[in-house]
């Protein structure tokens, strides 16, 4: 009996580490995915800054100095 209920708890013992590994790594992969996504908007955002930083001194300089 007694080895019993030593197998049945190292069973959901096992189990519980299965399931917490699991969520572990869902929570990982969901933090880097957000990392991932995050790092993408900040280089379409910088791009975007750059762009128009480019045409605001494009459009000075032609009326500073028209050909």
């Amino acid at each position: 009996m007694e080895a019993t209920l030593r197998d049945h708890r190292e069973e959901q013992r096992v189990e519980q580490s299965a399931l917490e590994q699991e969520e572990r790594m869902k929570r990982s992969k969901s933090a880097c995915e957000w990392s991932t996504r995050s790092a993408c908007k900040g280089t379409r955002a910088m791009r975007k800054e750059q762009e128009a930083y480019g045409q605001k001194y494009r459009r000075n300089w032609r009326r500073k100095c028209p050909l």
